[in-house]
Order: structure tokens, then sequence, then C-alpha cells
């Protein structure tokens, strides 16, 4: 049972196969969409308009899977297996080292065989042969050994040794990456917690770190290329940190290219737009107020629903009318303006353009637009062994080189009387180490005619 059991364990087709599995969970788990990380309003849009993508993202998106019992139990198989495999190379390795023994299927092989040669001259050209091999020399009984291979071995090991650890940082990776995004407008204050975060793409089996602080975004600004007015060079954003368990408060400018880091958790900025003040009534009865965060067509377009209206928004920073259509000529705000749109249950009240400051009005509806602020996206990520696994790998590819630039190549030679009996053996390059003992054998040959 036991020997059962350690062949399962040293499979390599088993493990191989297990690993095509565990790629196509992933892979699956990849397109698949986590209803239960998605806003409210994308979640029931997902729901109605593809119910069978909702159901599948439902029940086999990533998250769920790996937290079954299957992608565990592959996972603790691969890095329990890979282990063994490494012990049973050692304990084989040990056993048929070629100062050990001689295998016993070596001579039932196809070899070379040299007849009428000199046996001491024969042995004073083999010890320069195996030499421009690079080949250290065992005797085993009447049976000369030249072997290389020694050194590519324990490369093959530390490979093993490497992949273990590969795999422990991949697991590691995979249950306990984090992605979540933060959306703050100008002026906004926010206590970090599970639920302050917008959406969380990808969240730790053991929960999401959240770091105790307070995050206030004070300002927000593009810088835009003179040449070309179109062209931003960086987004600017400007927060005021307080962390809870230091007792610390500090800005931070966090851009694009320069991520900051807040209670030792990375954030990144990953998108923004702008956000006005919309003050929706209905016959002088306030039905909305707050900032909208313009999240369509690069910040600037969005809508929302306030009871039956549905108000589309679209923003002008620099407002000017091409042939009767409204335009801007720049992203940048010199001459705001705002197209907005009212419906009713699917019926169309009124479209108006109006400057910031301005109102529109429909029926018993009126919408105001006082100010204009800015809004970011930042995003909290971790990627806990990734930096480790790309290291390790590294390291991998270093022992795997060594592994081929030392290969394992044994030559056996029994040398008789006025015979000479040659059986090459290669693991990867039997063909070039065949045709360096003809060659040998040849030049042999030569030598003594």
């Amino acid at each position: 049972m036991l020997r059962g059991l350690w062949s399962v364990l040293v499979s390599r087709k088993l493990a191989v196969w297990l690993l095509g599995v565990v790629t196509l969970m992933l892979a699956v788990g990849a397109f698949l969409p986590n209803p239960a990380l998605l806003p409210p309003e994308y979640r029931e849009k997902l729901k109605k308009e593809n119910p069978i993508i909702y159901f599948l993202g439902e029940k086999y998106n990533s998250e769920k899977m790996a937290q079954g019992y299957v992608f565990g139990f592959i996972g603790v198989f691969l890095v329990v297996s890979t282990t063994a495999c490494s012990v049973d190379r050692l304990l084989k390795w040990r056993g048929a080292r070629p100062r050990a023994q001689v295998p016993d299927d070596v001579f039932r092989q196809r070899g070379y065989i040299a007849e009428g040669i000199n046996p001491q001259e024969v042995r004073k050209k083999l010890d320069e042969f195996f030499q421009r091999l690079r080949m250290k020399t065992a005797t085993v009984g009447d049976v000369l050994v030249g072997y290389r291979g020694v050194v590519g071995f324990w490369g093959s090991v530390f490979f093993h040794a490497i992949l273990i650890t590969a795999l422990v940082g991949l697991v590691i990776y995979y249950l306990g990456g984090y992605r979540a995004m933060l959306v703050l407008t100008e002026g906004q204050s926010v206590h970090l917690s599970k639920d302050a975060f917008y959406y969380i793409e990808k969240e730790p089996l053991w929960g999401l770190p959240v770091p105790d602080a307070v995050v206030n975004l004070e300002s927000v600004y593009t810088v835009y290329a003179p040449e070309d007015p179109w062209s931003a060079i960086d987004h600017v954003v400007t927060l005021r940190v307080t962390e809870i368990d230091k007792g610390t408060t500090k800005r931070q400018v966090i851009k694009i290219n320069k991520p900051i880091r807040i209670g030792g958790k990375l954030f990144l900025l990953e998108a923004g737009g702008y956000s006005p003040m919309v003050i929706v009534s209905r016959e002088g009865t306030p039905l909305f107020s707050g900032f909208v965060n313009l999240k369509e067509k690069a910040g600037r377009s969005d809508y929302f629903f306030t009871g039956p209206l549905r108000v589309d928004l679209m923003f002008y920073p620099d407002y000017y009318e091409k042939e009767g259509i409204p335009s801007t000529r720049t992203p940048q705000v010199k001459n705001p303006y705002f197209e907005v749109v009212l419906t009713e249950k699917g019926r169309f009240l009124k479209r108006k353009i109006i400057p910031l400051g301005g109102t529109v009005e429909a029926g018993q509806y009126r919408v105001h637009i006082p100010e204009l602020r800015r809004w970011v996206m930042l995003k909290m990520v971790g990627e806990p062994g990734v930096g480790f696994f790309f290291w390790v790998s590294v390291l991998g590819i270093f022992a795997e080189l060594v592994r081929f630039l030392d290969p394992d190549e044994r030559i056996y030679v029994r040398l008789k009387p006025e015979r000479l009996e040659v059986y090459p053996y290669s693991k990867y390059f039997t063909g070039l180490l065949k045709e360096r003992v003809e060659a040998f054998l040849s030049s042999l040959k030569e030598a003594q005619q």
C-alpha cells in the first residue's frame, strides 16, 4: 500500500494532468465575473442582460474555485508531489551513481567494439578522451566508467526545490492577493473600511486588509503639454492622510506613475473625472442633492436616477458649437457647460445646454448645477509572493541552465586483451555523444594501423 501511495506521489503524468486542471480552472475563473464584488447597479444589469454569465460567475468565479476543496487539494498535492519527486531522484541517484554500480541493461544495448588493439595504448588514449569530454572516471569491477553530470544533477535538484518554492509562492499570491477601488470627490473624507470601497475586484480568502486611516481628497489638477492642450502630461492628486493607529496626519501626493503607501498598503491612481453638484427638486421638494461622478467618456458623461426621473449629463469643459453641434475645444475647464437630458419612465421631457451654475426646468422638475469638482479612483493593491516568485523563477532558470550545461552522460568501457567494448549513454544528447565515440574509435583504429 505504501509503495502504491509513493508511486502516485512521484507520478509525473499525474502531476502534469493536475497542472492542466489547475490551469483550466484559473482560465475559466479569470473570464467569469464575480457578481458579489460588482457594484449594485452593474450586478443588476449583468443579471438582467446576461443571466447565464451571471449564474456561471456566481458559481464558478476564481474566488469560489479557490475556496473550494478541489483547488486546495490540487495545490497541496502538487507541492507534496514535487517534494516526493525530488526525494525519489535523490534516492535513485545515490544508488545509481557511476562509482556505485553499472546498470544491468548497459551491455544489452548496442555498443561499439574495436578488435586488435593494444590495451596499454588504448587506456592512455581513453584517459585523454575522457579529459576532452570533461568526464571523471571510476572503475567498477572490470568496467571503466567515464561520467559527467554531477553538477547538472544538483542543478536539477535545486530546480525542483525552486519549483516547490515557486508553487508555494503562487498559492500565496493567488489566495492572498487583493485589488480594491476607492472613489473620492474633492473635499470628501473617508474612513477606510471594507464598505468604503467602491468595488473590490479581488479579496484574500482571509479577508481584505484595510489600513486604519482617514483619507481626504484635497485637490486634483492635470498638467497638459504646452503644444497640445489635449495631451495630459500628468495628473496630480493631493491627499490628506490620517493614520489612526500611528496618530499621524500628513499630505501625500499621488500621480499616475507615483503610488503612495497608506498604513503599509500600496495605492495607485487608477482613474478620474469631473464631478458636478446636482440639485433636483419637484414642485419645490428636494429629490436629490449631491456630487455626481461622471465616469463615462473620459470622466465627462454619466447618468443617474432619482425616483422615476433619469438625468443624463454631458460635460463640456471648454464649450463651443461647431456647425450647431456642442463640443469642447480642450479638456481644460475654461468655459464649462453641461448638456442635460431629462426623461421620466422612458418619456422624453427636455434637453438643454446650460453653463455651470445654470438651471433646467421641465414640467414639475427643476435641475440646478451650482458647483464643479474633480473625482479620482484609487486602487489598493497587494500581490504577496509576486516579487518572491519572480526572483525564485530567475534562480530556477539558472539552475536549469546548469542542468543542461552539465548533462547526465556516461561511457561504459570494457577493456579486454585486443578487444575494446564501448557503450555510451546520454540523457539529452545521445546522438552527439555517439558521434564523439565513433570519432574516437576511428582515430584509434587509424593509429593502430
